[in-house]
This record gives C-alpha cells, structure tokens and sequence, in this order.
C-alpha cells in the first residue's frame, strides 16, 4: 500500500524516489504459510524493487535510522515495525496466562487448570499468529462449549485453525491467503487480483455497517467454496 501510495505521489508531484525495505528477525520470512503464498508476496516484492532482510533482530530506532543487534544500520525516514506480542499487563499480573501471559487453552477453548474460563482469539496461547480469522474460529467453539456447560445440546466444532487473510495493496488490487500448512494440513493458496480486492471491501463493509457482525452463513460458505475453486 505504501508502494502505490508513493508511485501516485510521485508522478503526481514530482517527488524524488523512494525505497522501501523490509526486515524480519526470522530465518524466514512469511514463515506462517507455505511456499505458494511465499513466493508470490516474494515476487511482488521484486517486481516493486523492495530489498528483504533476514535475520535482522532490531536493537535501535534512531531519528533517521534503524540499528540491528549484528551491528548493522539502515537509513530511514519512516519506520513501521511490528513489535513482539505480548499480553495485557491485567493478564500477566493474575498469574492465569503462560510466561508471556497469553491464556493456555485445550482445544474446545477452556483454560488448562481451571475448568470454568474460557478464552479466545488473540489472548489464547493456541492463536499463533494472532489473526482475526483464528480469533473467530476460536470465539464459535468457545461459545458452543460454554453452551454445552449450561446443558444446551450443541455439538462443538472441532478445532481447525488455519491462516486466512486478505492484504490490501493499494488501488484495485489485494492478495488473498488461505493457508494451513503451520497447522499439518496441505492447503496453500494465493490469489492476486482485483476479485480479492472487491472481496476485502465488501467484507470490511459488512462488518462496519452491521456493527461487527459477521455476514451471514450463506457468504461465508460461497467465501470457503472460492477459496477451494482457485
């Protein structure tokens, strides 16, 4: 977004260029997902002339710069970066979470040793990474466990995370992601063009008008269909 951001700005104004770099502490970098998805957000990365750095754990952010714990210094302007996660300080002092405070969970969303909480979405150790997709996921068996304790007769869905997102990247364009390969399964997709786009925006709107509804079954299952078709 923030290529096509500055090309506009650019041819409109006559601004200098620009370069946009991209760091990660990691090995790997989009380790969450396969090789398919990997590769193309790689490939337009390349085609932007964008320069990937890897094993880059950051020391410094400095007024013009950013350091790295290897000695290392680049230059910058502006510097977006995405810092570890951590849980909220109320969490981490009742002593309910793991070390870093996130809630320990079976897989039916009940905390490990005390049966009566239940968590989901981004404050459970088992949401990694902390996407809202798994956070839904995680918020309907939650729900349907809780159900089941109150004695409803719900079945509770069974737990299969899986990495789905959908990444805007300026004008008419957006990349769709539907991926479980970090969860042993063998789906790994990627779908680059303006359908994702009109998807992402019919999504974001839904949920603003409604209030943070989600849409109905309906869509999501004609949402999962297109997903398998591609």
């Amino acid at each position: 977004m923030l290529d096509y951001y500055f090309t506009k700005e650019k041819l409109l104004k006559r601004e200098k260029d620009y370069k946009i770099d991209v760091f990660t502490p990691g090995e790997i970098f989009f380790e969450d997902v396969g090789d398919k998805p990997r590769n193309a957000i790689g490939k337009i990365m390349q085609d932007r002339k964008m320069t990937l750095f890897k094993n880059k754990i950051l020391k410094e952010i400095g007024k013009n710069f950013i350091a790295f714990e290897d000695g290392t210094k680049m230059e910058c302007d502006l510097a977006i970066v995405i810092p570890p996660y951590s849980a909220p300080k109320v969490l981490l002092d009742s002593h309910l979470g793991d070390e870093k405070g996130f809630i320990p969970t079976d897989t039916q969303m009940r905390h490990l040793d005390y049966a009566n909480i239940f968590a989901a979405g981004d404050i459970t150790a088992l949401a990694q990474p902390k996407l809202g997709h798994i956070a839904i996921i995680q918020g309907a068996i939650a729900a349907a466990a809780f159900m089941r304790e109150l004695g409803e007769d719900v079945t509770i869905p069974a737990y299969k995370p899986e990495i789905f997102c959908i990444m805007n990247m300026g004008g008419h364009k957006a990349t769709l992601i539907a991926s479980d390969i970090l969860y042993g399964g063998t789906k790994d997709k990627v779908f680059h063009s303006p359908l994702a786009k009109m998807m992402k925006w019919g999504f974001d709107n839904y949920l603003y008008y409604n209030k943070g509804h989600m849409p109905p079954d309906l869509a999501l299952e004609a949402t999962d269909k297109l997903v398998k078709f591609l």
